[in-house]
C-alpha cells in the first residue's frame, strides 16, 4: 500500500514528466512549479525543495556555461574550429579523424551544444570546399560532441545529478576526472564506429545556412584575452581535480574571473547562463531527494528485483544503461537521469552491482542514447542542415548504443567493483 506521501510524490512527478515530454509550458515553468509543488504538498519542506539552487550541480553548471561562453567570445573556439578545418583533409576518414576527437575533447571542458552550433557551419564550409557531402560529417560530429561530455563529470548535467544522488545517499561522490577512462573509451568506440560503419551514413543534399556570427560577446578579441580565458579554464579544472570538494567554487569562480578579466562582458554572461537547464537542475536535485525520503526508489526497486532476479550484475547494470536509453528519447538526460539514478541506487544495494556503477551506467546511457533524433539537442541542431532523416539516426544510432552500452557496463563493472 502507497503512502499518503508516495502518492503524492507520483502524481507530482507523473505531472511533471507529462508538462516536461509535451511541452505543453515552458521547461522553466513546470521545474518552478514542481519546486513549488513538492513544498505545498509536504512532500518535502520548503527548505528541501530549494536545495536544487544551492546544490554542487547548479552552480558547477552557472561556472562551465559563462567560461563556454568566454570561450566562445574570445574567439578561443573559433581559433580552435579552424584549425580542425584545416586539418581536416579533403577525404572522409581523414575528416572523422580529425573531428570526431577534437570535437569530444572540447565537449569535455565545455557546452556540447555550443560546441555543436560552433562547428556546424565550420564543417558545411568544409564540406563545400571538399566535394565531402555533409551529411557524411554532422552526425559524427553531434555524436561525437555528446560523447566527449562523458570525459569529465562536469560536461553534462546528468553526470553532475549522478553525482548528486550518490552524495545524498553517503557514497564519496565522483571526482571531476573519475569518468574519463570510461569517457575516453566512449570516445574512442565512436571514432572507431563511425569509421568502421560510413556506409551506413547517408549522401544527401543539405541546407544552406545563414552565416554563424562573429564572436563579439564583450572586449576585442585578441591573444592576450584568449590566453587569459585558457588559463582561467584551465586553472578551474586544475582546482576542481585536486580539490573534488571545492569543484562548485572552482568552477563558479572561474565564470566570475572571466567576467573581471574582460574575458566576457557581464551582460553576455548573464545571457549565457541558460535558465532552463538551471531551473531544470533546480527542480531535478529536490525531485531526486524526495524519490529517497518517500521510499519510492526502494518501492520502485522492488518491483523491479523478481524481474531481473536471475539477470546477474552485468545484466542489471545493461537494464539500467537501457532503460535510460530508451527513457532520454522522451525526457531530457537530466530529467531521465534524476528518475532513474535513485531506482539505480536502490537496485545496486538489493541485487549486488555498486552503488557508483549501477548510477553511472543510467547516467551514460541517458547521454549516449542515440536512437532517435529528439534524444539530444545536438542531433537535432545538424538534422536538417545534414538533411537526415528520422530513420538515419535509428539506422546509425541503434548499433553505437548498443556498443556503447557494453563498453560502459564493463568499465562500470571494473572501475567501480561489483559487490558479491
Amino acid at each position: 500500500m502507497l503512502s499518503v506521501a508516495q502518492i503524492a510524490f507520483l502524481l507530482i512527478l507523473g505531472a511533471g514528466l507529462v508538462l516536461l515530454a509535451s511541452e505543453r509550458l515552458r521547461i522553466e515553468l513546470t521545474a518552478l512549479l514542481l519546486i513549488v509543488a513538492l513544498a505545498a504538498s509536504g512532500v518535502l519542506t520548503p527548505l528541501q525543495a530549494l536545495t536544487g539552487f544551492v546544490s554542487d550541480a547548479l552552480l558547477i553548471v552557472v561556472g562551465v556555461l559563462v567560461m563556454s561562453a568566454a570561450l566562445a567570445a574570445s574567439g578561443a573556439t573559433t581559433r580552435i574550429a579552424d584549425w580542425i578545418g584545416h586539418h581536416a583533409g579533403a577525404s572522409e576518414w581523414r575528416s572523422l579523424l580529425v573531428i570526431m576527437p577534437a570535437v569530444a575533447l572540447l565537449s569535455a571542458v565545455s557546452h556540447h551544444l555550443m560546441v555543436t552550433a560552433m562547428m556546424l557551419p565550420v564543417l558545411l564550409d568544409h564540406a563545400r570546399r571538399t566535394g565531402i557531402a555533409a551529411s557524411r560529417l554532422l552526425m559524427p560530429m553531434a555524436f561525437a560532441a555528446s560523447l566527449g561530455t562523458t570525459i569529465t563529470v562536469f560536461a553534462a548535467p546528468s553526470m553532475l545529478l549522478a553525482d548528486t544522488v550518490l552524495r545524498q545517499a553517503g557514497r564519496p561522490g565522483l571526482g571531476v576526472l573519475s569518468l574519463a577512462p570510461l569517457g575516453l573509451a566512449l570516445c574512442a568506440l565512436g571514432i572507431v564506429f563511425m569509421q568502421l560503419a560510413r556506409g551506413l551514413l547517408p549522401r544527401r543534399r543539405t541546407v544552406a545556412l545563414d552565416p554563424a556570427p562573429a564572436p563579439a560577446a564583450g572586449a576585442p578579441t585578441s591573444p592576450g584575452r584568449v590566453l587569459r580565458t585558457i588559463v582561467i579554464l584551465a586553472g578551474s579544472i586544475g582546482v576542481a581535480v585536486a580539490q573534488p570538494r571545492l569543484a562548485a567554487a572552482a568552477f563558479l569562480g572561474g565564470g566570475v574571473l572571466m567576467v573581471l578579466g574582460r574575458c566576457l562582458a557581464p551582460r553576455a554572461a548573464l545571457r549565457a547562463i541558460d535558465l532552463r537547464i538551471v531551473l531544470l537542475i533546480a527542480a531535478a536535485v529536490p525531485l531526486g531527494l524526495a524519490m529517497d525520503l518517500t521510499g519510492t526508489g526502494m518501492l520502485a526497486a522492488q518491483a523491479l528485483d523478481p524481474l531481473l532476479a536471475g539477470w546477474g550484475s552485468i545484466g542489471r547494470l545493461l537494464a539500467m544503461f537501457w532503460a535510460a536509453a530508451l527513457l532520454t528519447q522522451l525526457l531530457s538526460d537530466a530529467a531521465t537521469t534524476v528518475l532513474l539514478a535513485p531506482v539505480a541506487l536502490h537496485l545496486a544495494g538489493s541485487l549486488g552491482p555498486s552503488p557508483e556503477a549501477a548510477v553511472i551506467c543510467t547516467a551514460v546511457g541517458a547521454v549516449t542514447g542515440f536512437l532517435t533524433p529528439i534524444g539530444h539537442h545536438g542531433s537535432l541542431l545538424v538534422m536538417r542542415p545534414g538533411g537526415y532523416r528520422f530513420a538515419d539516426y535509428l539506422r546509425i544510432g541503434l548499433p553505437l548504443t548498443a556498443l556503447a552500452s557494453i563498453v560502459t557496463v564493463c568499465i562500470a563493472a571494473w572501475r567501480w567493483p561489483l559487490t558479491p
